[in-house]
Protein backbone atom coordinates (compact mmCIF):
# COMPACT_ATOMS: atom_id res chain seq x y z
CA UNK A 1 0.00 0.00 0.00
CA UNK A 2 1.41 3.54 -0.85
CA UNK A 3 2.40 5.60 2.09
CA UNK A 4 0.61 9.24 2.22
CA UNK A 5 3.03 11.71 1.50
CA UNK A 6 -0.13 14.32 2.99
CA UNK A 7 0.75 16.07 5.51
CA UNK A 8 -1.70 17.74 8.52
CA UNK A 9 -2.45 21.41 7.84
CA UNK A 10 -0.71 24.14 9.76
CA UNK A 11 -2.97 26.33 12.35
CA UNK A 12 -3.71 29.26 11.31
CA UNK A 13 -1.34 31.46 11.94
CA UNK A 14 -3.40 34.22 13.05
CA UNK A 15 -4.36 32.18 15.98
CA UNK A 16 -2.20 32.17 18.70
CA UNK A 17 -1.39 28.99 20.69
CA UNK A 18 -2.48 30.48 24.05
CA UNK A 19 -5.91 31.51 22.39
CA UNK A 20 -5.90 27.50 20.85
CA UNK A 21 -5.38 26.56 24.59
CA UNK A 22 -8.20 28.48 25.48
CA UNK A 23 -11.00 27.19 22.83
CA UNK A 24 -9.61 23.85 23.68
CA UNK A 25 -10.29 23.97 27.25
CA UNK A 26 -14.16 25.61 27.08
CA UNK A 27 -14.38 23.03 24.41
CA UNK A 28 -13.80 20.23 27.06
CA UNK A 29 -15.34 22.00 29.68
CA UNK A 30 -18.62 21.98 27.47
CA UNK A 31 -17.91 18.46 26.47
CA UNK A 32 -17.45 17.71 30.05
CA UNK A 33 -20.86 19.34 31.66
CA UNK A 34 -18.58 21.78 33.42
CA UNK A 35 -21.57 24.35 32.21
CA UNK A 36 -22.56 26.63 35.08
CA UNK A 37 -25.99 25.15 35.89
CA UNK A 38 -26.63 27.57 38.84
CA UNK A 39 -25.84 30.81 37.04
CA UNK A 40 -28.05 29.70 34.40
CA UNK A 41 -30.94 29.32 36.68
CA UNK A 42 -33.53 32.34 36.19
CA UNK A 43 -33.73 35.49 38.47
CA UNK A 44 -36.49 34.48 40.79
CA UNK A 45 -34.41 31.14 41.72
CA UNK A 46 -31.28 32.57 42.03
CA UNK A 47 -32.91 34.94 44.89
CA UNK A 48 -34.81 32.30 45.95
CA UNK A 49 -31.33 30.72 47.16
CA UNK A 50 -29.97 33.94 48.41
CA UNK A 51 -32.95 34.29 50.65
CA UNK A 52 -31.64 31.50 52.91
CA UNK A 53 -28.42 32.63 53.28
CA UNK A 54 -27.13 35.37 55.98
CA UNK A 55 -26.51 38.77 54.41
CA UNK A 56 -22.88 38.48 54.52
CA UNK A 57 -22.71 35.34 52.65
CA UNK A 58 -25.59 36.87 50.24
CA UNK A 59 -23.40 39.97 49.48
CA UNK A 60 -20.10 37.90 48.77
CA UNK A 61 -21.78 35.75 45.47
CA UNK A 62 -21.04 39.32 43.69
CA UNK A 63 -17.93 38.22 43.71
CA UNK A 64 -18.73 34.89 42.03
CA UNK A 65 -19.59 36.82 38.28
CA UNK A 66 -20.91 39.13 36.44
CA UNK A 67 -23.98 36.93 36.78
CA UNK A 68 -24.38 37.72 40.51
CA UNK A 69 -23.18 41.02 41.57
CA UNK A 70 -26.59 42.65 41.73
CA UNK A 71 -28.65 39.97 42.34
CA UNK A 72 -28.60 40.30 46.30
CA UNK A 73 -29.70 43.68 46.10
CA UNK A 74 -33.34 42.17 44.59
CA UNK A 75 -33.39 40.44 48.64
CA UNK A 76 -36.55 41.48 50.39
CA UNK A 77 -35.02 39.93 53.99
CA UNK A 78 -31.84 39.70 55.41
CA UNK A 79 -30.51 38.30 58.20
CA UNK A 80 -27.75 39.60 60.28
CA UNK A 81 -26.16 37.51 63.20
CA UNK A 82 -22.82 38.08 65.30
CA UNK A 83 -22.33 34.13 66.21
CA UNK A 84 -22.51 31.74 63.88
CA UNK A 85 -25.54 29.16 63.96
CA UNK A 86 -25.46 25.35 63.39
CA UNK A 87 -27.75 24.79 60.52
CA UNK A 88 -30.45 22.95 62.27
CA UNK A 89 -30.45 25.78 64.94
CA UNK A 90 -34.09 26.81 65.83
CA UNK A 91 -35.01 30.44 66.31
CA UNK A 92 -37.61 29.91 69.10
CA UNK A 93 -34.74 27.94 71.18
CA UNK A 94 -32.30 30.46 70.60
CA UNK A 95 -31.32 31.76 74.13
CA UNK A 96 -28.19 32.21 76.37
CA UNK A 97 -24.78 30.88 75.06
CA UNK A 98 -21.54 30.09 76.67
CA UNK A 99 -19.04 32.73 76.70
CA UNK A 100 -16.94 30.20 75.10
CA UNK A 101 -18.94 29.42 72.29
CA UNK A 102 -19.64 32.52 71.33
CA UNK A 103 -15.92 33.49 71.35
CA UNK A 104 -15.12 30.54 69.04
CA UNK A 105 -17.85 31.40 66.46
CA UNK A 106 -18.13 35.10 66.61
CA UNK A 107 -18.54 36.79 63.16
CA UNK A 108 -16.35 39.36 62.29
CA UNK A 109 -17.32 42.85 61.38
CA UNK A 110 -21.05 42.24 62.43
CA UNK A 111 -21.08 46.11 63.25
CA UNK A 112 -19.74 46.87 60.17
CA UNK A 113 -21.92 44.78 58.23
CA UNK A 114 -25.13 46.39 60.41
CA UNK A 115 -24.16 50.27 59.56
CA UNK A 116 -23.67 49.29 55.52
CA UNK A 117 -26.83 47.58 55.98
CA UNK A 118 -28.63 50.81 57.42
CA UNK A 119 -27.13 53.30 54.51
CA UNK A 120 -27.92 50.97 52.16
CA UNK A 121 -31.48 50.10 53.09
CA UNK A 122 -32.18 54.50 53.35
CA UNK A 123 -31.36 54.32 49.55
CA UNK A 124 -34.00 52.04 48.70
CA UNK A 125 -37.94 53.44 48.18
CA UNK A 126 -40.23 52.32 50.58
CA UNK A 127 -43.20 52.90 47.74
CA UNK A 128 -41.73 50.50 45.17
CA UNK A 129 -43.33 47.29 46.15
CA UNK A 130 -39.87 45.78 44.12
CA UNK A 131 -37.35 47.22 46.51
CA UNK A 132 -39.31 47.37 50.00
CA UNK A 133 -37.81 45.08 52.27
CA UNK A 134 -40.21 42.64 53.71
CA UNK A 135 -37.93 40.97 56.51
CA UNK A 136 -35.01 41.69 59.41
CA UNK A 137 -33.48 38.95 61.12
CA UNK A 138 -30.78 40.02 63.53
CA UNK A 139 -29.17 37.93 66.25
CA UNK A 140 -26.15 39.05 68.45
CA UNK A 141 -24.83 38.51 71.76
CA UNK A 142 -26.94 41.43 73.26
CA UNK A 143 -23.61 43.65 73.83
CA UNK A 144 -23.80 47.60 73.91
CA UNK A 145 -20.68 47.81 71.84
CA UNK A 146 -23.60 46.11 69.10
CA UNK A 147 -27.06 47.69 70.77
CA UNK A 148 -26.10 50.93 68.90
CA UNK A 149 -25.84 49.20 65.53
CA UNK A 150 -28.73 47.38 66.00
CA UNK A 151 -31.50 49.83 66.95
CA UNK A 152 -30.13 52.11 63.99
CA UNK A 153 -30.19 48.61 61.44
CA UNK A 154 -34.05 48.69 63.31
CA UNK A 155 -34.83 52.36 62.63
CA UNK A 156 -33.36 52.29 58.67
CA UNK A 157 -35.92 49.26 58.43
CA UNK A 158 -39.18 50.99 59.82
CA UNK A 159 -38.57 53.65 57.99
CA UNK A 160 -38.79 51.80 54.51
CA UNK A 161 -41.89 50.08 56.07
CA UNK A 162 -40.50 47.08 56.89
CA UNK A 163 -43.44 43.96 57.44
CA UNK A 164 -41.32 41.42 59.71
CA UNK A 165 -38.31 42.12 62.21
CA UNK A 166 -36.83 38.72 64.39
CA UNK A 167 -34.48 39.48 67.20
CA UNK A 168 -32.79 37.49 69.65
CA UNK A 169 -30.25 37.80 72.17
CA UNK A 170 -28.41 35.08 72.69
CA UNK A 171 -25.73 36.21 75.47
CA UNK A 172 -26.04 36.10 79.16
CA UNK A 173 -29.01 38.26 80.20
CA UNK A 174 -27.36 38.65 83.23
CA UNK A 175 -24.20 41.06 81.74
CA UNK A 176 -26.58 42.02 78.81
CA UNK A 177 -29.78 44.17 79.69
CA UNK A 178 -30.42 44.91 75.78
CA UNK A 179 -34.38 46.49 75.28
CA UNK A 180 -36.04 46.39 71.80
CA UNK A 181 -36.42 49.90 70.53
CA UNK A 182 -40.07 51.06 70.21
CA UNK A 183 -39.22 54.66 69.20
CA UNK A 184 -38.90 53.88 65.63
CA UNK A 185 -42.46 52.76 65.15
CA UNK A 186 -43.99 55.48 66.93
CA UNK A 187 -44.78 59.09 65.68
CA UNK A 188 -44.67 60.43 69.30
CA UNK A 189 -42.83 63.25 69.30
CA UNK A 190 -41.89 63.23 65.68
CA UNK A 191 -42.82 65.35 63.04
CA UNK A 192 -40.94 63.91 60.06
CA UNK A 193 -42.89 60.89 60.76
CA UNK A 194 -46.48 60.31 59.07
CA UNK A 195 -49.46 59.92 61.05
CA UNK A 196 -50.35 56.89 59.92
CA UNK A 197 -48.83 53.39 61.73
CA UNK A 198 -46.10 51.31 61.33
CA UNK A 199 -47.04 48.39 58.94
CA UNK A 200 -44.88 46.16 60.93
CA UNK A 201 -47.08 42.79 61.02
CA UNK A 202 -45.11 39.91 62.43
CA UNK A 203 -42.46 40.78 65.31
CA UNK A 204 -40.88 38.28 66.88
CA UNK A 205 -38.11 38.82 70.05
CA UNK A 206 -36.07 36.30 71.97
CA UNK A 207 -34.48 37.23 75.47
CA UNK A 208 -34.80 40.73 75.16
CA UNK A 209 -36.30 43.33 77.00
CA UNK A 210 -39.56 45.84 75.79
CA UNK A 211 -41.45 48.58 77.66
CA UNK A 212 -43.97 50.60 75.62
CA UNK A 213 -45.95 53.21 77.48
CA UNK A 214 -49.79 53.16 78.18
CA UNK A 215 -50.41 55.40 74.92
CA UNK A 216 -48.36 53.64 72.36
CA UNK A 217 -49.76 52.72 69.16
CA UNK A 218 -47.06 51.42 66.89
CA UNK A 219 -47.94 47.93 66.89
CA UNK A 220 -51.78 48.36 65.29
CA UNK A 221 -50.60 46.63 62.57
CA UNK A 222 -49.29 43.80 64.50
CA UNK A 223 -51.06 40.73 62.99
CA UNK A 224 -48.26 38.34 64.53
CA UNK A 225 -46.57 38.33 67.99
CA UNK A 226 -43.42 35.76 69.56
CA UNK A 227 -42.26 36.52 72.72
CA UNK A 228 -39.50 33.97 73.93
CA UNK A 229 -37.95 34.58 77.16
CA UNK A 230 -38.50 37.70 77.48
CA UNK A 231 -37.44 39.85 81.00
CA UNK A 232 -40.73 41.70 80.93
CA UNK A 233 -42.92 42.59 83.44
CA UNK A 234 -46.44 41.86 83.95
CA UNK A 235 -46.95 45.54 83.55
CA UNK A 236 -44.74 45.33 80.15
CA UNK A 237 -46.52 42.43 78.80
CA UNK A 238 -50.10 43.78 79.41
CA UNK A 239 -48.90 47.28 77.69
CA UNK A 240 -47.56 45.49 74.46
CA UNK A 241 -50.69 43.08 74.08
CA UNK A 242 -53.10 45.95 74.87
CA UNK A 243 -51.20 47.81 71.90
CA UNK A 244 -51.58 45.07 69.35
CA UNK A 245 -55.12 45.94 68.21
CA UNK A 246 -55.29 43.65 65.07
CA UNK A 247 -53.52 40.85 66.79
CA UNK A 248 -54.30 37.35 65.25
CA UNK A 249 -51.49 34.64 66.17
CA UNK A 250 -49.69 35.27 69.34
CA UNK A 251 -47.30 32.99 70.92
CA UNK A 252 -45.78 32.68 74.41
CA UNK A 253 -42.89 30.93 75.14
CA UNK A 254 -41.31 30.55 78.67
CA UNK A 255 -42.88 34.03 79.80
CA UNK A 256 -42.67 33.97 83.28
CA UNK A 257 -45.19 36.54 84.55
CA UNK A 258 -48.20 36.61 82.19
CA UNK A 259 -51.19 34.33 83.72
CA UNK A 260 -53.76 36.41 81.79
CA UNK A 261 -54.50 36.35 78.24
CA UNK A 262 -58.12 38.51 76.68
CA UNK A 263 -58.06 39.57 72.70
CA UNK A 264 -61.64 39.77 71.02
CA UNK A 265 -59.58 39.23 67.25
CA UNK A 266 -56.80 36.54 68.15
CA UNK A 267 -57.09 33.44 66.07
CA UNK A 268 -53.98 31.58 67.49
CA UNK A 269 -52.98 31.36 70.68
CA UNK A 270 -49.38 29.04 71.08
CA UNK A 271 -48.75 28.94 75.26
CA UNK A 272 -46.07 26.90 76.22
CA UNK A 273 -44.43 26.23 79.52
CA UNK A 274 -46.47 28.93 81.59
CA UNK A 275 -44.97 29.98 84.84
CA UNK A 276 -45.73 28.25 88.15
CA UNK A 277 -49.42 28.49 89.84
CA UNK A 278 -49.36 31.92 91.36
CA UNK A 279 -53.19 32.43 90.30
CA UNK A 280 -55.67 31.54 87.36
CA UNK A 281 -54.65 31.00 83.96
CA UNK A 282 -57.45 32.64 82.25
CA UNK A 283 -58.11 32.37 78.29
CA UNK A 284 -60.57 35.11 76.86
CA UNK A 285 -60.31 35.05 73.16
CA UNK A 286 -63.88 34.71 71.28
CA UNK A 287 -62.06 34.08 67.96
CA UNK A 288 -59.61 31.41 68.60
CA UNK A 289 -59.25 28.53 66.48
CA UNK A 290 -56.15 27.01 66.99
CA UNK A 291 -54.72 26.95 71.08
CA UNK A 292 -51.83 25.05 71.50
CA UNK A 293 -50.97 24.90 75.49
CA UNK A 294 -47.97 22.95 76.52
CA UNK A 295 -48.06 23.05 80.83
CA UNK A 296 -45.60 21.80 83.38
CA UNK A 297 -48.33 20.75 86.39
CA UNK A 298 -50.37 23.26 84.91
CA UNK A 299 -54.09 22.70 83.93
CA UNK A 300 -55.70 24.78 80.87
CA UNK A 301 -59.10 26.32 82.56
CA UNK A 302 -62.37 24.96 82.15
CA UNK A 303 -63.63 28.11 81.11
CA UNK A 304 -61.75 27.81 78.03
CA UNK A 305 -64.38 26.27 76.13
CA UNK A 306 -67.02 28.77 77.29
CA UNK A 307 -64.29 31.71 76.25
CA UNK A 308 -63.71 30.73 73.10
CA UNK A 309 -66.50 28.96 71.20
CA UNK A 310 -64.42 28.84 67.40
CA UNK A 311 -61.80 26.01 69.17
CA UNK A 312 -61.65 23.94 65.29
CA UNK A 313 -57.79 22.86 66.41
CA UNK A 314 -56.63 21.89 69.90
CA UNK A 315 -52.78 20.86 70.71
CA UNK A 316 -52.09 19.86 75.02
CA UNK A 317 -49.52 18.44 76.19
CA UNK A 318 -49.85 18.11 80.34
CA UNK A 319 -46.13 17.01 81.98
CA UNK A 320 -45.83 16.60 86.29
CA UNK A 321 -42.20 15.61 86.79
CA UNK A 322 -41.96 14.24 89.99
CA UNK A 323 -44.27 14.06 93.10
CA UNK A 324 -47.59 12.02 93.11
CA UNK A 325 -50.05 14.12 90.79
CA UNK A 326 -53.50 15.31 92.83
CA UNK A 327 -56.95 14.56 92.07
CA UNK A 328 -57.38 17.92 89.91
CA UNK A 329 -55.04 16.43 87.08
CA UNK A 330 -57.09 12.84 86.44
CA UNK A 331 -59.88 15.04 86.69
CA UNK A 332 -58.81 16.93 83.81
CA UNK A 333 -57.76 13.99 81.78
CA UNK A 334 -61.25 12.59 82.86
CA UNK A 335 -63.14 16.26 81.24
CA UNK A 336 -61.17 16.36 78.33
CA UNK A 337 -63.60 15.39 75.63
CA UNK A 338 -66.44 17.35 77.10
CA UNK A 339 -64.75 20.34 76.56
CA UNK A 340 -63.94 20.31 73.21
CA UNK A 341 -66.36 18.55 71.33
CA UNK A 342 -66.27 20.80 68.33
CA UNK A 343 -62.46 20.53 67.21
CA UNK A 344 -61.10 19.12 63.86
CA UNK A 345 -58.08 18.23 65.31
CA UNK A 346 -56.88 17.12 68.54
CA UNK A 347 -53.48 16.23 70.25
CA UNK A 348 -53.29 14.64 73.39
CA UNK A 349 -49.70 13.84 75.24
CA UNK A 350 -49.60 13.36 78.33
CA UNK A 351 -47.18 12.09 81.12
CA UNK A 352 -48.32 11.80 84.61
CA UNK A 353 -46.54 8.56 85.98
CA UNK A 354 -47.66 6.62 88.38
CA UNK A 355 -51.56 8.14 87.53
CA UNK A 356 -54.23 5.63 86.72
CA UNK A 357 -56.69 7.78 84.67
CA UNK A 358 -59.65 6.14 83.27
CA UNK A 359 -61.58 8.15 80.09
CA UNK A 360 -65.12 9.55 81.73
CA UNK A 361 -68.10 8.86 79.36
CA UNK A 362 -67.37 11.03 76.13
CA UNK A 363 -69.34 13.82 74.14
CA UNK A 364 -69.97 13.21 70.80
CA UNK A 365 -67.08 14.81 68.74
CA UNK A 366 -69.26 15.40 65.51
CA UNK A 367 -66.12 17.36 63.81
CA UNK A 368 -62.99 15.25 64.86
CA UNK A 369 -61.42 14.17 62.07
CA UNK A 370 -57.22 13.90 63.56
CA UNK A 371 -56.17 12.40 66.49
CA UNK A 372 -52.63 12.32 67.88
CA UNK A 373 -52.43 10.18 71.46
CA UNK A 374 -49.79 10.26 73.72
CA UNK A 375 -50.89 9.08 77.37
CA UNK A 376 -47.94 8.07 79.32
CA UNK A 377 -50.06 6.92 83.06
CA UNK A 378 -50.03 3.52 82.27
CA UNK A 379 -48.95 1.28 79.73
CA UNK A 380 -52.43 0.44 78.99
CA UNK A 381 -53.81 3.59 78.57
CA UNK A 382 -53.64 4.37 75.88
CA UNK A 383 -55.99 1.82 74.15
CA UNK A 384 -58.88 3.01 76.71
CA UNK A 385 -58.72 6.04 75.00
CA UNK A 386 -58.17 4.88 71.75
CA UNK A 387 -61.33 2.92 72.24
CA UNK A 388 -63.19 5.88 73.36
CA UNK A 389 -62.43 8.65 70.45
CA UNK A 390 -63.33 5.63 67.90
CA UNK A 391 -66.48 5.29 69.77
CA UNK A 392 -67.14 9.05 69.96
CA UNK A 393 -65.95 10.41 66.77
CA UNK A 394 -67.73 8.93 63.64
CA UNK A 395 -65.79 11.43 61.39
CA UNK A 396 -62.28 10.56 62.74
CA UNK A 397 -60.14 10.10 59.28
CA UNK A 398 -56.54 10.00 61.19
CA UNK A 399 -55.49 8.05 64.52
CA UNK A 400 -52.32 8.40 65.46
CA UNK A 401 -50.19 7.35 68.41
CA UNK A 402 -47.09 8.26 69.22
Amino acid sequence: MARSTRKSAAPPSHVPEAGRSRKRQRSNKRDHGGRDWISALPDEILVAILHGLDAKTAVSTSLLSRRWRHLWKSLRSLRLSEVSLPDDASWVRLGPMREEYLKANKVNHFVPSLRWFSEIIKKRSAADDNEALRGLSVVFSGSAECAGAVDGAIAAASEQGVKGIDVAVVGDTRLTKYEFPSWPFSDDGDITRSSSASPLASLRLNNCRLSVSESFQGFSALTKLVLVAMHMSLEDTTAVLRSCKNLRSLYLIDMLDIRVVRHPRLEELVWLWPPPPSGALVIEAPALRRLEFWGAGEVLPASTRRSSPCLEHVSLQFVVYGGRPDERHAKNLRNISARFPRVRSLHLRYQVPKLVVRPGTPAIFSKLRVLTLSIDTKPSDDLLWMAMFVAAAPCLATLQTN
